[in-house]
């Protein structure tokens, strides 16, 4: 689920010293009940390797093998952005331990569909809203997700981390 299962890329990633890094999904701790909006929003974003910066970048994927990889830089999204002061953040419903702005920046909540639709008005271009239920709209768009709890990778790493603290 979290994107471990190309080989090719994971050996890639040992030699590259980054196979023990977390992933995104693994570093977050999300509001009970907007676990289906943060995957919304975040998709396969949930993957992406944490690293710290970003500077070398082009040496770091010159010999990539096929395969999809994603890589976040944690040291750089502390910052708060400017933003609708008149509606609260979907950053409000996660935490980390680095901020997540640049991520989420612009993302915003509502707790209907029909808060939803009558704050929609007061998005800029680049805003959005999104419901728990993982209903997101833009000014002029709108985007479903209907993940089950079964599929969902945030759920997943949820109840695999319950069940390790049930071991230990």
């Amino acid at each position: 689920a979290l994107g471990q299962d190309n080989e090719a890329l994971n050996q890639w990633l040992k030699n590259k010293g980054l196979d023990n890094h977390l992933r995104l999904a693994e570093s977050l701790n999300i509001e009970s009940g907007w676990e289906l909006a943060v995957e919304t929003v975040l998709g396969d974003s949930l993957q992406s390797i944490c690293v710290e910066g970003l500077q070398n970048v082009a040496d770091l994927l010159a010999d990539l093998p096929q395969g999809k990889l994603a890589l976040v830089d944690v040291s750089s999204g502390a910052g708060q952005g400017a933003g609708n002061s008149s509606l609260t953040t979907l950053n409000s419903k996660v935490s980390s331990e680095w901020g997540l702005n640049d991520l989420l920046q612009g993302i915003y909540i509502a707790d209907s569909l029909q808060q939803a639709l009558l704050s929609r008005g007061s998005l800029n271009a680049q805003e959005s809203i999104i419901t728990p239920e993982g209903i997101w709209l833009g000014r002029s768009w709108v985007q479903v997700s209907t993940v089950s709890k079964q599929d969902s990778v945030v759920e997943r790493r949820g109840l695999i981390a319950d069940l390790f603290r049930k071991i230990r």
